[in-house]
């Protein structure tokens, strides 16, 4: 089990393991852990091990975490497991996230009707960021990022009950969306895409 912090289910240079996590096998599929399913927990190593197990499927789950949204398989899937006489699986792997992910693009809104038309160009290089405590500023500890050569961004952002995504105008003005901003209520594991900012 790993730490997918940019929720793309694979496991990356630099996501961290997840110990201590109740993986088990949900023998009814009814989606939660009854008292006599068979449960292990996950070591310092992020491992976890079923032995003993006869040939079969297997629904194999891992036990929601405070704060934690699953990302592999999708939102609290199961991982079916097939096994044969004598076979072993070792890639039945869990992501989870603490994260939320926006995404969206700048354009240069050269007649400011607050819509990309055609030939109006996109902005690299523009930072975006999460406006936590709503002060109108890119702060210090607040999670930011840059448009990339095709105008588009990602954000990686830790959760909270409301978030405002702005850009940082760089002595342009931010032309959509109206008032500049995009408040988001985000929690963990959510995938918000097309929060398009205009600058002129």
């Amino acid at each position: 089990m790993f730490n997918d912090e940019n929720l793309n289910t694979a496991r990356d240079n630099g996501e961290g393991v997840l110990s201590g996590r109740v993986v088990y096998i949900d023998s009814n599929n009814n989606g939660r852990l009854d008292g006599n399913e068979r449960r292990e927990t996950t070591g310092a190593n992020g491992r976890y091990t079923f032995g003993g197990l006869k040939p079969g499927t297997y629904r194999v789950r891992v036990v929601p975490a405070a704060g934690f949204d699953q990302t592999k398989p999708v939102k609290h899937g199961a991982q079916v497991v097939k096994l044969g006489n004598g076979q072993q699986r070792s890639d039945v792997d869990f992501g989870l996230t603490r994260n939320a992910l926006v995404s969206g693009s700048v354009f240069f809104d050269a007649n400011r009707n607050h819509r990309r038309d055609p030939g109006e160009t996109v902005l690299s290089g523009v930072t975006v960021y999460a406006d936590v405590n709503g002060n109108g500023k890119l702060d210090a500890t607040e999670a930011r990022t840059m448009t990339n050569g095709g105008g588009n961004y990602s954000l990686l952002i830790a959760p909270a009950r409301k978030v405002q995504i702005r850009v940082v105008p760089a002595g342009r003005t931010v032309t959509a969306p109206n008032g500049g901003v995009y408040p988001l209520p985000l929690k963990a594991g959510q995938i918000i895409a097309g929060k398009v900012f205009g600058l002129r």
